[in-house]
Parts: structure tokens; C-alpha cells; sequence
């Protein structure tokens, strides 16, 4: 009786102790994050009915000690890690007709379409002091800030 008492005794303490930091953030929603790479984060999204929507791929900006605003993502590592995350087996057949790059400001947004994902990446471009942007012998610095592997067939909501 006496270990049935102090069994129940420790189950609520460590309810208490817990419940303070579910109360202190229950206002705001939970995500779902995962570290494919030291210092890459991937975040899943689903959709109404439960399927995997999308992917976003990211650099964490803030390690211990360190806070690092100009990281971003090779083509290797976006390339390496949507071949993990959907194999190409999985993705269908390339759409390169369409394909697309579009620019908004200093940023590009770049479509790789497949019949059953798109692998969109956004692209900070910085054109250097030159007024006129794109003049030949030009420094044009770009880093891919996040990729994002999007399903046609289950959209997110």
C-alpha cells in the first residue's frame, strides 16, 4: 500500500512540476521540426486529411554562441536532401517545361516541377553597389534561404 502511495505520490509531482511549461506556451502552436544535417532544420506540414503537404528546408540561424543571418543552403545540400526525403522514384517524372524562375525584388523563386512534387527554392540576391544590376564582370552573391518540397496531390490548407 505504502509503494502504491508513493507511486501515485511521484506521478503527480512530476505532473506539476511539468504542467507550468505546457501552460506557459499552450497558447501557441506546436511544430514539428527535425536536424537532417548539423545545423539544417526540416519542418513537415500535413494537410486536412493527415498526408505529408510540404517540407521546409532551412539553415538554423541561431546556434548556441552563434547567430549567423547570412547561412543558406548549397544546391548540393537541397539536391542531397530532397533525394532523402522523396526519392526521385517517389516524384514522378521531371516537368522541366514547367520550370520557372521568378524575380521579385532582390529575391528569385525557383520551380523545379515534377508530376508529383514541386522542390521551390527562394534566392537572395544581392547585386553588389552598381545602380545597374547584371552589368558584365559584375560580383552577384546568391544564397538559397529555404527550400520547400510541395505535394500536388495533397495540398496544404
Amino acid at each position: 500500500m505504502q509503494k502504491i502511495i508513493i507511486t501515485i505520490s511521484v506521478a503527480l509531482a512530476m505532473f506539476v512540476v511539468a504542467k507550468p511549461h505546457s501552460e506557459r506556451f499552450s497558447k501557441y502552436k506546436a511544430l514539428e521540426a527535425y536536424e537532417v544535417r548539423p545545423g539544417i532544420m526540416m519542418m513537415p506540414r500535413y494537410a486536412t486529411d493527415g498526408n505529408l503537404c510540404e517540407i521546409d528546408l532551412e539553415r538554423f540561424h541561431f546556434l548556441p554562441g552563434i547567430v549567423d543571418l547570412d547561412s543558406g543552403l548549397t544546391d548540393k545540400e537541397i539536391d542531397t536532401i530532397a533525394d532523402e526525403l522523396v526519392p526521385r522514384s517517389e516524384r514522378g517524372q521531371r516537368r522541366s517545361s514547367l520550370d520557372s524562375t521568378v524575380l521579385n525584388g532582390e529575391v528569385a523563386i525557383d520551380h523545379e516541377e515534377f508530376e508529383k512534387i514541386s522542390i521551390i527554392t527562394h534566392t537572395l540576391i544581392d547585386f553588389g553597389s552598381s545602380d545597374s544590376p547584371g552589368k558584365p564582370g559584375e560580383k552577384i552573391d546568391a544564397t538559397k534561404v529555404v527550400a520547400i518540397i510541395r505535394w500536388r496531390e495533397h495540398p496544404c490548407q
